[in-house]
This record gives C-alpha cells, structure tokens and sequence, in this order.
C-alpha cells in the first residue's frame, strides 16, 4: 500500500454502538479539532486519525482507501507514520520519495478484560515519489528471426 502524505488527517468522532453520529476531521496542518469543543450528541467523543492509500500490487493494484483510526493500536501506527514521513522530509535525503510503501501487518497483545487484541502494524518496505513509481522500461522487441536462404548453384 502506498500512503498519501498529502492526505493525514486528525479530528474526533463520535459513535451510538457501531454507527458514526458524527465525525470532524482535518489536515493535520490544520488546528486539531478538540473533543471538549464538539456539540453535544449525548454519545462521548473520542480521537481520530485517518490517512489516504492505494494497494500498488496484487488483486486489488489501484484501489484505494481511507484507514481511519480509533483504536489505541492504530492511532499509534497513524501518528508513528506522520512522524517517519516527516523525519524523511525533514532529512532533506530523501531524492523526492516521501510516500512509504508499507505493508499492511497485524500484531497482538493481551489485555486483561478482553483478552487477545489485535493491533495493526504499518512496515515500510520503500518509498516512492508523489507522482508514482518511475514507468518501467518497455522491454526492446526481440529481432525477427528471417528464414534461412539458400544458395542455389
């Protein structure tokens, strides 16, 4: 998956159970929204990260989708990801690839009411430009084999 880093997002939102009441997210160049400053839903407001990808391989090459986060484990790998991609920007050694290739993992931990709880994990495994990965060279036509002649005496 490639990551937009044009596309980090912070805010808050709210659930009744596993519906969204509502939900304020905003670049994180922006001011993040505070939960102590959203209305009154009569349900609580909680933290939200959320950031743009693109699946770059397999079956699903070119799709894309928003990962938004809520869950302790995946604000951590959200907020991990801001803070590497903008350590590389920051470096200045970065020839222009400041979009991670990561991939999508999962790790666990136990926790003492729920039990087993999964956490996600975002590995990167490269960089690439904002415009994309360079094209691939188209391969170079192989010579057409001509027949034979023969010489005629």
């Amino acid at each position: 998956m490639g990551i937009n880093p044009l596309t980090f997002k912070w805010g808050t939102i709210c659930f009744n159970g596993n519906k969204v009441v509502d939900e304020r997210l905003v670049s994180v160049s922006q001011p993040k929204p505070m939960i102590t400053e959203m209305p009154d839903t009569g349900f609580p407001w909680q933290e939200e990260w959320a950031v743009n990808m693109k699946c770059t391989n397999g079956a699903d090459a070119g799709v894309e989708v928003i990962f938004k986060a809520t869950t302790d484990g995946a604000l951590k790998a959200v907020v991990l990801m801001v803070d590497q991609v903008r350590d590389r920007i920051n470096g200045g050694q970065h020839d222009g690839k400041i979009v991670p290739i990561v991939l999508l993992e999962k790790d666990s931990y136990p926790h003492p009411q729920y039990g087993k709880v999964w956490v996600p994990v975002l590995t990167i495994v490269d960089w690439m430009p904002l415009d994309g990965p360079a094209p691939t060279p188209a391969p170079k036509p192989s010579p057409v084999e001509q027949p034979r002649r023969r010489r005629v005496a």
